[in-house]
């Protein structure tokens, strides 16, 4: 079984600019470019479907963020994959429309993240287990996202309070902003690597993510150090990052076969 696994798609016009090295893809597989008219994607052959282990993740990811650094991508929802690089042109080609539009919107933007905890008892839900994207629909994926966006509406006043606090000190800085919000386990050993506070098992994480030009990166980090110097709480950040919180969906590629 030969597969094609696509990573991202850029503009045609940025082809020649000069990049990085860039990292082996999942299964420590090369990747390469291929074109079709004005859209161009990062492709690596594969012998079966991508697993969803931490570590084919985390090569998905190093790949995008290394075409990133030097251009604008619209990165694919793990793991666009076609039988055949006819079927892949095929679907370039259906979406090119929508792609041109979105790497307009996108040029020379970059994904921040700012994220505290709040301990708030209110509206914490039971967390719902992770599904894979392999055994997921678009339209399952995208209602999903729709469900978890009604939620923000319900959280807690002063968990709008403090996010209004933080957009203060960003104010023109970003283009466009989202939130998220998920329930937190006890002692979760993710934000322990962050170097935040252990919960109490009844707390939510918020998540702010914002579209920003990458000149203002260095202007971001020092923003977020005056929030952490005038708000009280533990507050967290990380990027730069592909905009992945911010391309449409909908237009995530499938093989037409």
């Amino acid at each position: 079984m030969t597969l094609h696994l696509l990573y991202c798609v850029f503009s045609s016009g940025e082809m020649e600019k000069t990049r990085k090295l860039v990292p082996p893809g999942i299964d420590g597989e090369p990747v390469h470019e291929i074109c079709s008219n004005k859209i161009s994607g990062v492709v690596s052959t594969l012998g079966k479907p991508p697993d969803t282990h931490v570590k084919s993740l985390l090569a998905y990811h190093g790949v995008i963020d290394s075409y990133h650094q030097n251009r604008t991508v619209i990165p694919m929802r793990f793991a666009a994959v076609f039988r055949t690089y006819a079927h892949m042109i095929t679907a370039l080609n259906n979406n090119e429309k929508s792609y041109l539009l979105q790497l307009k919107r996108l040029h020379d933007c970059t994904e921040m993240c700012v994220r505290f905890i709040s301990n708030s008892p209110c509206c914490v839900k039971k967390k719902e287990p992770a599904i894979s994207p392999k055994k997921i629909s678009g339209t399952t994926f995208l209602q999903q996202r729709k469900a978890m966006y009604e939620q923000q509406n319900r959280l807690p006043p002063e968990i709008h309070e403090k996010t209004r606090d933080i957009l203060q000190h960003f104010r023109g800085l970003y283009m466009e902003f989202k939130q998220e919000s998920q329930p937190l386990e006890k002692d979760c050993p993710s934000l322990s690597l962050q170097g935040a506070e252990k919960t109490d098992g009844n707390a939510l994480l918020i998540s702010l993510f914002f579209l920003i030009s990458k000149k203002n990166i260095s202007l971001f980090r020092s923003r977020f150090q005056n929030i952490c110097g005038s708000s009280s709480g533990r507050h967290m950040m990380n990027g730069p990052w592909p905009p992945f919180n911010f391309i449409n969906t909908e237009s995530n590629l499938t093989d037409p076969s």
